[in-house]
Formats: structure tokens, C-alpha cells, sequence
């Protein structure tokens, strides 16, 4: 989470899920749960992806599933849980779920506002070494990684993860609009506020 989020909305919105808020090396809110080993903007959120991955790999085994959401998302809870719980009871397999984009390489990555993925998937990033990301987009360089990872440990074969693709209207950015709801999330209404 950066400074400019909110843990007590995140945290009171979501307090039926198992949430864990990981800030920025120097953020001293009482909420942070895990810190980060340093500070991030936008311009380095490759980088900021690639310490949360590693720090995963460090500080959380023993979860069948793992999700990563960005602040500004809006989760259906019912739904999200019956997608977390089909995952959980298919964790043997590497399943990569969320809003997917396609690129030229025919590799599937998913957009960052909501995804998780099962143990194997984890597992695979954890033991492949993975270098400090060249690429600027953070989701689209998770999807290259995972696939290679997985490729890289499976004797070259391909077609091994299972992707899950989400129901858009379940999972919203930025926005959530229902009768008589207006809500406005992220870094454009930080802005505005100044």
C-alpha cells in the first residue's frame, strides 16, 4: 500500500478476508503488517512487484492460494470467495486467475487490480531465480515470468497453467457504481483532494 491509501477503509471493507497490508519501507501507519524493503512510486512498481514476490516467497508458505489486490479494486465477496475456494480445492494445479490481456507472444498475464494463483505457481517463481524485472509493465512482466518459470522447470512444456478468467462486473477498478452508490477509489481521488 502506498501512503496515500487507506488502511483503516481497506482493512474495515475487507475484514471477513484474510488480508495482509504490505507498505513501503518508511510507512509507520499502525496497519502496515509487513513492510517492504524500500519506497516505490509509479515509475517503479516493476520493482515494488518483484520485492512482494520475493518477500512471499521468504515470509508466507502454507497457503494453498495467494491474491494480490490493489487498493483501488472493488471485490464482490461472494464471488471472489467461491473463485478463492474452487482454487483452494484444485491447489495441486498451477491456476492463474484474474483479467487477462494477451500479447504477440501468445503469453497470458493479468491485469493488477485483482489476481491470485495456487502454490504451484508460487512455488515455481520461488525456485527459478528470477532477475530484477527489465520490463516497465509489473502484471505483464508477472505473466512472462510465471510462464517461464514454469517452463523452465517442466523440461520446456508448455501449456501447463490453467487460467481463470474473471467476471468483470464482479471485480471493479477504480469505480463502483450501483443504486445508490458512487464510489471513487485510488490515486486520482488522492489528487483531487490536495
Amino acid at each position: 500500500m502506498s501512503k496515500e491509501e487507506s488502511i483503516s477503509y481497506l482493512k474495515n471493507v475487507y475484514s471477513d478476508l484474510n488480508i495482509v497490508t504490505l507498505c513501503d519501507f518508511d510507512d509507520k501507519r499502525s496497519g502496515c503488517d509487513h513492510h517492504l524493503p524500500k519506497n516505490y512510486t509509479y515509475d517503479n512498481l516493476n520493482e515494488k512487484m518483484f520485492d512482494i514476490f520475493n518477500y512471499t516467497c521468504r515470509n508466507f508458505p502454507g497457503y494453498k492460494v495467494y491474491a494480490k489486490m490493489d487498493f483501488d479494486a472493488y471485490v464482490n465477496k461472494s464471488y471472489a470467495t467461491s473463485v478463492l475456494k474452487f482454487m483452494i480445492d484444485n491447489s495441486e494445479k498451477r491456476i492463474y486467475y484474474g483479467n487477462p490481456f494477451k500479447k504477440s507472444e501468445n503469453i497470458v498475464f493479468m491485469g493488477g487490480h485483482f489476481y491470485a494463483f495456487t502454490v504451484p505457481l508460487l512455488n515455481n517463481y520461488c525456485k527459478c531465480n528470477v532477475k530484477k524485472p527489465e520490463m516497465f509493465y509489473e502484471d505483464e512482466w508477472l505473466g512472462h515470468t510465471l510462464n517461464n518459470c514454469t517452463r523452465l522447470l517442466n523440461n520446456g512444456k508448455s501449456n501447463l497453467i490453467h487460467y481463470m478468467y474473471m467476471e468483470e462486473d464482479k471485480i471493479l477498478h477504480k469505480e463502483a457504481r450501483f443504486k445508490g452508490v458512487k464510489l471513487d477509489m485510488g490515486h486520482t481521488v488522492y489528487e483531487n483532494q490536495k
